[in-house]
């Protein structure tokens, strides 16, 4: 099965470490990339040239971007009826205990920092894969 996921990601670097990690742990995905919070909202929320893009099974959100962060963006989705379901990952360099304890409470599903060497995020995205991807079960 293969599974839609949108990465709100800013950072191109960060983009293709995940893209190559996804890949190199073998999970069927098509990944939609928002290169920022705005953009991000406007894939969820099917607007502005994204009407006809189908929902995300999954996001990946990075915590600090541009235009809109990533609080933002969680805080939008699990208000808004059609999305509140949505599982949003936060996939982020911040290690702050601040940031982490206002993820869980704005709704946030994991909150994964990422780790700065490249075997240990492939191991954190493999990870992620095998949870959310081969053994949970998404809304649909």
């Amino acid at each position: 099965m293969t599974h839609r996921i949108l990465l709100a990601e800013d950072r191109p670097q960060d983009v293709r470490l995940t893209q190559r990690a996804l890949r190199k742990a073998g999970y069927a995905v098509e990944l939609d990339i928002a290169g920022n919070g705005r953009e991000a909202l406007d894939r969820l929320q099917r607007v502005n040239g994204y009407e006809d893009k189908p929902l995300p099974d999954l996001v990946l959100l990075d915590w600090m971007m541009p235009l809109v962060d990533g609080r933002e963006v969680l805080q939008t989705v699990r208000k808004d009826p059609a999305l509140r379901r949505l599982p949003v990952i936060v996939l982020t360099t911040s290690r702050s205990e601040g940031d982490v304890a206002t993820a869980y409470e704005e709704g946030c599903n994991a909150y994964l920092t990422k780790p700065v060497d490249p075997d240990e995020f492939q191991k954190t995205i493999a990870a992620l894969g095998l949870f959310w991807l081969a053994h949970a079960v998404l809304p649909r």
